[in-house]
């Protein structure tokens, strides 16, 4: 029989041994986790999904799935996993931040976005604590709307004639914006009310503004098609004084921006969706995309045969002379960043708003764009909620294309 000592120390060593393969487990997940926040960062999705599967049950792989859940456009599964969350802790925090979100921008559930707000004592500026009503869009149907021709930005950014609070405008269209944007000076022209003690600090191109948040009684964007309890978000200072519709607008329908025929097709009645004789585009040019945030949304597709993240931003237009004739930036993207496309390209006496002429072979859902024209941002990176942006998709190689958005299935359709 053995002594009480020896029993102690063999006690001990198998303590020390589950410690150490304890410890071991801690250490790979972390370094698994790791990986998930990293294939996020390239926009790599799917794959990081793969990969946060295989971690071990805890609260960062639920706030972690979650992400992705949200990130995909599932946001009931987003929901299920941020609710498996225990500990009282950061990531219960980030996970409350992106389920009001959620509630906010997606599920469009005010009530439960202002009560994980009120219920964790949450002190920031939430577009959720300002609006009464949330947004709705009262027709149904497939509306087809046509562009402004005639109006001055046309060849640069579509615009259709509305009205805002029953005053007729014209509004542009930028998936680089979410809701209805507007220069603050604007507001007493459309009967506009807001709290002017109470801003935000937000981006706007490559300025940073003081923004505030009201909401718009009605939305017309064609004489037949009403939205109502529209957010709107005024800017103190505005690159350009215009009325932007965005991201958050055309998500409630199944939208095609038909460029060169120079309309919209804003679908939003389930049967006519689903009838694939209505169906604009075929399949043979889709690729999937997923949404950062309220609007940023992204795709994958290949610059000289590499593989890059890119947001798609409608709004983006640099305009330029190439060989006596007026051109559009195809994509911005950053100094260094091209370097890996084009090594040594002759970037240093080139500003934003210059055209750079190349032999780079820009592709995405089955199309092939060669001989890129692009610009630059200099040394600014495209960052958007933790996620590494190659480039920005502009309004210069959009304009080619009848393009497709379907929100339910998360997918582009290019013709």
């Amino acid at each position: 029989m053995p002594s009480i000592s020896a029993v102690r120390a063999n006690l001990y060593l198998l303590l020390l041994v589950l410690s150490l393969n304890a410890s071991n487990l801690f250490a790979q997940n972390n370094l698994k986790a790791q990986t998930v926040y990293d294939l996020i960062n390239e926009g790599k999705v799917n794959l990081a999904m793969d990969k946060v599967n295989k971690l071990v049950e805890s609260d960062e792989k639920y706030y972690l799935k979650g992400k992705l859940f949200r990130l995909m456009g599932k946001y009931d599964e987003a929901i299920n996993s941020y609710r498996k969350l225990i500990k009282e802790d950061d990531f219960k925090d980030l996970a409350n931040e992106e389920l009001i979100d959620i509630y906010t921008h997606h599920k469009i559930d005010l009530g439960k976005a202002k009560s994980i707000i009120s219920e964790n004592k949450y002190e920031g500026f939430y577009l959720a604590n300002v609006l009464t009503s949330p947004l709705s869009v009262q027709s149904k149907g497939r509306f087809e709307i046509p562009f402004d021709i005639n109006n001055k930005y046309h060849p640069y950014l579509p615009s259709i004639t509305g009205s805002i609070n029953g005053v007729q405008s014209s509004l542009y269209f930028d998936t680089g914006a979410n809701y209805l944007v507007m220069p603050v000076s604007f507001a007493s022209t459309f009967n506009i009310s807001y709290d002017s003690t109470h801003s935000n600090l937000g981006q706007q191109g490559y300025s940073t503004s003081k923004i505030f948040y009201s909401t718009i009684d009605s939305l017309y964007l064609s004489i037949d098609l009403l939205l109502v309890n529209v957010p709107v978000i005024l800017l103190e200072e505005m690159n350009t004084e215009l009325v932007v519709f965005g991201t958050n607008i055309i998500k409630q329908f199944k939208t095609t921006i038909d460029y060169p025929n120079n309309k919209f097709i804003l679908t939003n009645d389930l049967k006519l969706i689903q009838n694939k004789s209505m169906n604009e585009i075929s399949g043979k040019f889709e690729m999937p995309f997923f949404l950062a945030g309220d609007h940023y949304m992204f795709g994958q597709g290949t610059l000289n045969n590499k593989e890059v993240n890119m947001f798609f931003d409608t709004g983006l237009v640099v305009v330029g002379q190439v060989d006596d004739k007026i051109e559009q930036s195809w994509f911005a993207v950053t100094d260094s960043e091209i370097q890996n496309f084009k090594p040594d390209y002759e970037l240093l006496s080139k500003s934003v708003t210059d055209l750079i002429t190349s032999n780079i072979t820009l592709k995405f859902a089955n199309h092939v764009n060669n001989n890129a024209i692009f610009s630059t941002s200099g040394e600014r990176e495209f960052i958007f909620e933790d996620i590494k942006c190659d480039l920005l998709i502009s309004h210069g190689i959009l304009s080619k294309y009848k393009w497709t958005i379907d929100f339910e299935r998360m997918v582009y359709l290019f013709e």
